[in-house]
């Protein structure tokens, strides 16, 4: 399959699970570089955020933290990044190795905003806060259940997207030949 195809199909698929879910997916490969996200643009409070050169290495760490984590257990990651939010990421995962990543966010499971209210308060930045108070309003909030059940989806995505091939394994990969050779 082309990359062209690859990435028209996982655009298809982030525009359907936001279409269900109102939550953000982003989808990267296995060196952690986005691929596609839908909507294409971040919410307005992270946006916000990332006007900020050091918030915006902060939001990189995080994400690049977890996907490692992701990585090494093979297992679906809850965490809260540095303003506070609520980003969930799921391996793509054939014969055992990881090809890439789903990851959805953006969003809050505290309807009082207390975690990122309390990080927005300890920030040191040039940031208008009174404006990143305003735009966190309008951050989603999602219940754990729903958390729970949004992770589920993309478990059930994963699948989709192995049945499919729009990911799979190149055998010219070093890392399937060597799976291949201890197998």
């Amino acid at each position: 399959m082309t990359q062209d195809k690859t990435r028209l199909l996982l655009e298809e698929l982030a525009k359907n699970l936001y279409n269900v879910c109102k939550t953000t997916l982003a989808i990267y490969d296995v060196d952690c570089n986005l691929i596609c996200a839908y909507p294409h643009k971040m919410c307005d409070f992270c946006t916000l955020v990332r006007t900020d050169p050091l918030l915006e290495e902060c939001c990189f760490f995080h994400d690049k933290q977890a996907l490692d984590k992701c990585c090494k257990t093979h297992k679906a990651v809850k965490y809260y990044c540095h303003m506070g939010l609520v980003e969930v990421v799921r391996p793509i995962i054939q014969d055992g190795i990881v090809l890439g990543f789903l990851q959805f966010g953006q969003i809050t499971d505290d309807k009082e905003h207390t975690l990122s209210k309390s990080k927005i308060e300890a920030l040191n930045t040039n940031i208008d806060k009174d404006c990143l108070y305003s735009k966190l309003t309008k951050v989603r909030y999602r219940s754990p259940a729903y958390i729970e059940s949004i992770s589920k989806i993309l478990e059930m995505s994963v699948a989709y997207i192995l049945l499919n091939g729009i990911f799979s394994i190149k055998t010219d990969r070093l890392a399937y030949v060597i799976l291949d050779h201890i197998k």
